[in-house]
C-alpha cells in the first residue's frame, strides 16, 4: 500500500468564525452543529477539518508552544477557480 495523504487539519482561535467562513466565502459543505471542538468539511479527495486551540492541551495532555506574531508554521492553498463577476 502506498502512503497518501489522508486530512489537513488547522488549529483555530475562533472556530466558528472559521468554520462560516470557509461554509460561506469558499462554498465547503459542513455537517457540524456549532458544538465541540472540531469541525470536519465534505470534500471529496483529502479531509479538511479545524480544532479548537484553546482545546489542544487537554487533546495533547500538555500545552502546545506556538510561534508569536505571524504564525509561519502553515500555509494552506485553495483552488477556488475564478473569481465571479459582479
Amino acid at each position: 500500500m502506498s502512503i497518501r495523504f489522508d486530512m489537513i487539519g488547522i488549529f483555530v482561535d475562533d472556530l466558528h468564525r472559521m468554520v462560516n467562513f470557509y461554509k460561506n466565502a469558499i462554498g465547503l459543505e459542513i455537517n457540524w452543529n456549532g458544538e465541540g471542538p472540531y469541525a470536519e468539511f465534505k470534500h471529496e479527495g483529502i479531509r479538511f477539518s479545524m480544532f479548537s486551540r484553546k482545546e489542544l492541551p487537554q487533546l495533547l495532555g500538555t500545552t502546545p508552544d506556538f510561534p508569536k506574531k505571524l504564525n509561519g508554521s502553515f500555509e494552506l492553498a485553495i483552488n477556488v477557480g475564478e473569481p465571479k463577476k459582479c
